[in-house]
């Protein structure tokens, strides 16, 4: 066994399912919008608290600190919501091509 294989088998398997909606059917592209618009929502709520919070408090309750990881969490959101499309257009590329135009 290589130290790759080993490596493989003793990683920790976490489970995401409290963060992600993974019901992507292939065959129903709907499923796609609905797994992804949690995750998107959550995105723009974050941005809006920040965007609110600027203009209200003119920023002295917004240390740097949070303001950091707030942007964090919206790029963890957008990378959860960019992995779920990465995975539904893979898994779309390795079905044959069905040509849709009707013949002349």
């Amino acid at each position: 066994m290589s130290a790759t294989q080993a490596q493989i088998d003793n990683a920790i398997a976490v489970n995401f399912s409290h963060r992600l909606n993974p019901t992507i059917q292939p065959e129903k592209i709907i499923s796609l919008y609905e797994s992804l618009s949690p995750t998107l929502k959550r995105a723009a709520a974050i941005a809006d608290l920040l965007e609110v919070a600027a203009e209200v408090d003119c920023g002295s309750a917004l240390d740097s600190d949070s303001v950091h990881s707030a942007a964090q969490t919206i790029r963890m959101e957008l990378s959860d919501a960019r992995a779920m499309l990465d995975a539904f257009f893979n898994q779309q590329a390795t079905k044959p091509q069905v040509d849709i135009l009707p013949e002349s």
